[in-house]
This record gives structure tokens, sequence and C-alpha cells, in this order.
């Protein structure tokens, strides 16, 4: 029986298939937590629910409590992001990031920002250029990092704390870029100066600057490769969808 209804407004991060025609629905909400509904009848051609709930839409959502998950009752559209369809760069960036952010998310613990930073990111990636999507998505990976925690360093060493500029070693043990003198002493992995140097622009930089100086892909794909190796070793998850790239 169905109990209390509320409304949830959130981006649809995942879909799963329930039985024949359900799906179970996966949303980071205002909050910055994770909810999961069940949407019924959503993978009926007649469905009103199907084109609402596709992965990167914004929604709001009426459901009701009941036993296990929610129960959606009404779906309205904040915002499709049809540009996020138009090729396959932006649509694999896009799963990279909703996949990152299922990662990073959890029922019970709320992280203020997190949606607002997720939404203007996908919000640039709909409308910027194609050759700036990777550069986006690298800028949101690392956005992403800092606002649950895992903000790395990239202008002073992680280590003594002196500036880093041209720092060349990156330590996903210490979080951070190590400068030479202290590189003999912490593992830390060699990359091009260019790469962190672009990767503090990615971190510290609003996406519409991003997509009007977008960073060049390679130097992207190798931000995203640091970024990721970083969570691994933090949050102990890997991306299956980075493989796509």
């Amino acid at each position: 029986m169905a109990g209390q209804s509320f409304w949830v407004r959130g981006l649809v991060l995942r879909k799963t298939k329930l039985g024949e025609s359900d799906l179970i629905v996966e949303l980071l909400n205002d909050e910055g937590c994770l909810v999961r509904a069940v949407a019924k009848g959503a993978r009926k051609p007649k469905s009103s629910f199907a084109s609402r709930l596709e992965l990167g839409n914004s929604v709001e959502l009426l459901c009701a409590s009941g036993r296990g998950l929610a129960i959606v009752q009404e779906c309205r559209l904040v915002s499709a992001r049809m540009g996020l369809r138009q090729d396959y760069d932006r649509l694999v960036c896009t799963e990279v990031l909703l996949e990152l952010l299922s990662k990073c998310t959890q029922e019970d613990l709320p992280q203020p920002k997190l949606l607002a930073v997720a939404e203007a990111a996908l919000d640039a990636l709909a409308a910027a250029p194609a050759a700036a999507a990777l550069g986006l998505l690298a800028a949101a990976f690392l956005k992403v990092l800092a606002f649950v925690g895992l903000r790395p360093e990239l202008r002073r060493c992680v280590v003594c704390g002196r500036p880093a500029a041209g720092a060349t070693r990156f330590s996903d043990f210490e979080g951070g870029v190590v400068c030479a003198e202290c590189g003999s002493r912490v593992e830390a992995r060699f990359y091009p100066a260019e790469v962190l140097s672009a990767a503090a622009f990615l971190l510290h930089t609003p996406f519409a600057q991003i997509a009007e100086a977008p960073v060049a892909p390679e130097t992207a794909r190798e931000v995203l490769q640091m970024a990721a190796s970083l969570a691994q070793m933090h949050l102990d998850f890997t991306l299956r969808s980075l493989r796509m790239l």
C-alpha cells in the first residue's frame, strides 16, 4: 500500500530494468543524496515516464513511500539537455560523469552543492563544441572529487607546501603535486608539466570559461587518468565507462 507522498527534484543517474515493464531510477537529489525509486510501467511504449527519465535529465518526481523503494506517481521534466545526445563524444562523457556521481553518493549522506556542480557540468557539455567535451568532463571529475572531500592540491607541493609551478609529479597517496625536492621522498607518478597545469586550470575555472578555451583532448585525457587514479586510491572504485574514451 502506498504511503505518504513527497516531491523529489534531482538528476537521473542510472536506470535498472525491473520485471517486464518497470524501472528502478537512481537520482542525485538537491541535497546531494542518492534517491532510488520504482517507475512502474516506465518501459511500456505509451508510458509518459520513458522520455522524461532519460539519463542526464533533471526532473521533479512525486513519489509515494512504501515498504521498500518509493513509487513514482508523477514525473515533471525540468531539463532534457538534448545536446548531450548529439554525438558520441558527448554521450560517453555524460555516461562517465553520471557513473562517477553514482559512485560518489549515498542515500543518507548529504553533499551540498553536488547537484549544482553536476547540472552546471552537463549544461556546459550539452551546449559547448564537441572539441571541448573531454576538457569539461575532466573539469567535472576534479570538481566532483573536491565536493566529496577529495580535493587534489595542484598549486602547491602537497608535502612541503611551497609553490609547485612547473611540477611534473603527482602523488595519489598524498593527494597532490610534489615539487622536485620532495619527489625523491614520496611515491609519485610523472606527468608532463602542462598536464598538471591544465588540471589546476580545470579545477579552479568555471565551466563556461573552459568551454571558451578548451584544453587539448590528449591533455584532458591525461588529467582524467590522473583523477581516476586518485579516486581509485582513496574512494576504492573504478569507472567502467572510462574504457569507452
